[in-house]
């Protein structure tokens, strides 16, 4: 976040939720109805290391969302897909919050749509009150 002048308020880096996932891309941010932050990304790893490839959980990449305060401190993670046990990828591409405090991701995805088919755009609505708490 940025003062009127420019000077940066406060910065946050949104690290991944285990050791095990890296290459994090955040695309969408959005603002609650308590001042707080949003924020939707895909990640998984850019090269999978030969010790890795035994595991399809290490392979795919994951629709992921962060909730901030309104200092950037975190307040919960969820996976919003469930790509690991299906051996394919998704990533949130853009957040919006709901009037009623809800949050509506836009993921493109691998495991939504027709029967799972993959190479599908879909929307995932969560409820605030159904998150992990980090």
């Amino acid at each position: 976040a940025r003062a009127s002048d420019g000077v940066v308020v406060w910065d946050r880096s949104f690290t991944d939720r285990d050791e095990r996932y890296y290459n994090i891309e955040c695309y969408g941010v959005d603002t609650t109805l308590d001042g707080g932050y949003i924020v939707t990304c895909g990640d998984g790893p850019m090269d999978i290391p030969a010790w890795m490839k035994k595991d399809c959980h290490e392979q795919a990449w994951t629709a992921f969302v962060y909730r901030a305060d309104q200092s950037g401190q975190p307040l919960w993670t969820a996976n919003v897909t469930d790509s690991a046990a299906k051996c394919v990828s998704d990533a949130g591409e853009h957040i919006v919050t709901a009037r009623e405090g809800g949050f509506a991701v836009y993921v493109d995805s691998g495991t939504l749509g027709q029967q799972g088919t993959g190479g599908n755009f879909g929307l995932v609505v969560l409820d605030p009150d159904t998150t992990k708490a980090l």
